[in-house]
C-alpha cells in the first residue's frame, strides 16, 4: 500500500481525510492535539523542528505529502504573527522542497481568503490580493512553493462547515445558539462559497488520486452570504428567524479586515467527477451527524 504523509491530522479537516482515504498507508502527523483513530502511523512532530521532520520523512519514505497544518484563524496569525509566519510560510516551503528533491506529488492547503474580496466569483488563475495577515500568508505560501517546485499542487478552500467530535466550527455554534435561543449575529454582505468537510476530503483525494497539479479552487457550489446560512439553519433546526441579527461588514468595528466575496468558481472539479453538496445537503448531514432530525430531511443525504 502506498505511504502518504499527512500533517495536520488532528484539524477539522484531516480528521475527515482519514475517514475517505482507504487506499493509501497514512501517516499523520499532529501537534499538542493527540489523533489515534484506529491506526498506530499517528505521530507527534513539531514541524518546525526541521531537521528532524526530514528524518522523519526519510524514514517514511512517503509516495506523497499532504500538507494541512496551519494557522488558520486569522485572529491568531495576528497576535502570533511570528510563530504563524513561520507555521504559514517557512514550513510549506521547506516540506515543498523535500518533495522537489525527492520527485514526489506535493499538495497544498490554501484558502479562499488570498483575494480582496471586491469582486467574487473568482477563477484558479485570478490574481490574488489579500487584505489580511492570514491571507497573506497564505499568498506567499503559494508563490514560495511555485517557485520550488512548479509541479506541486495548491488547493484553495472556502468555509468548511460539518461534525467532528472535539472541533469547533462555525455551523455548530450557530446550531447550539438558536437551540438555546441566544441571538447570533450573521454578515448579510460576507458571501463565500461553502463546502461540507467530508466533500472538502473527497475532492483532494480525487486530485490526489489523478495526481492532478497547478492551482485549485475546491468549493461547494453555492454562494451564500453569512446571513443567508444562518437563515437556513434557522429554518432547518426550526429555530426563531428574530435571533439572527443581520449585519453588514463596516457595521462592525472589526480589528481583522475581512473580504467581503471570496466565492470561488470550481470549473476544474469537472475533471475530477465530483460534486460536492450543496448548503441544504451538508447541513442536513451535518444534523444527522449531531442527531438533530432536520426538518423535510431527504433520504439522500
Amino acid at each position: 500500500m502506498r505511504k502518504i504523509i499527512i500533517t495536520g491530522i488532528s484539524g477539522f479537516l484531516g480528521q475527515h481525510f482519514v475517514d475517505a482515504s482507504s487506499d493509501w498507508e497514512i501517516h499523520g502527523i499532529y501537534y499538542r492535539h493527540p489523533f489515534k483513530q484506529g491506526s498506530e502511523n499517528f505521530w507527534e512532530i513539531d514541524l518546525t523542528d526541521i531537521n528532524y521532520t526530514k528524518i522523519f520523512f526519510d524514514q517514511i519514505q512517503p509516495k506523497a505529502i499532504v500538507h494541512l497544518a496551519a494557522i488558520s484563524s486569522p485572529t491568531d496569525c495576528e497576535v502570533n504573527s511570528d510563530y504563524a509566519y513561520q507555521l504559514n510560510v517557512v514550513i510549506p516551503s521547506l516540506l515543498a522542497q523535500y518533495a522537489f528533491s525527492k520527485n514526489i506529488p506535493f499538495y497544498f492547503i490554501s484558502t479562499d481568503l488570498v483575494f480582496d474580496g471586491q469582486e467574487g466569483g473568482y477563477h484558479f488563475q485570478d490574481h490574488p490580493a489579500p487584505i489580511n495577515r492570514y491571507g497573506k500568508q497564505k499568498h506567499e505560501a503559494e508563490r514560495r512553493i511555485l517557485d520550488t517546485y512548479p509541479m506541486a499542487t495548491i488547493i484553495r478552500l472556502p468555509l468548511l462547515y460539518g461534525y467532528t467530535p472535539h472541533k469547533r466550527n462555525f455551523l455548530i455554534e450557530w446550531v447550539e445558539k438558536l437551540q438555546h435561543g441566544e441571538e447570533i449575529v450573521a454578515f448579510s454582505d460576507e458571501y463565500r462559497s461553502p463546502i461540507y468537510v467530508k466533500d472538502a476530503a473527497e475532492g483532494i483525494l480525487h486530485i490526489l488520486e489523478g495526481r492532478h497539479q497547478g492551482i485549485w479552487h475546491l468549493g461547494g457550489p453555492d454562494r451564500l452570504s453569512r446571513y443567508e446560512m444562518a437563515i437556513k439553519i434557522a429554518d432547518a433546526i426550526e429555530a426563531d428567524q428574530n435571533l439572527i441579527i443581520a449585519k453588514r461588514l463596516e457595521e462592525v468595528n472589526l480589528s481583522i479586515s475581512r473580504p467581503a466575496d471570496v466565492s470561488l468558481i470550481c470549473q476544474k472539479t469537472d475533471i475530477l467527477r465530483f460534486t460536492p453538496r450543496n448548503f441544504e445537503q451538508g447541513l442536513e448531514a451535518t444534523l444527522n451527524d449531531l442527531r438533530i432530525q432536520p426538518r423535510n430531511a431527504t433520504k439522500s443525504a
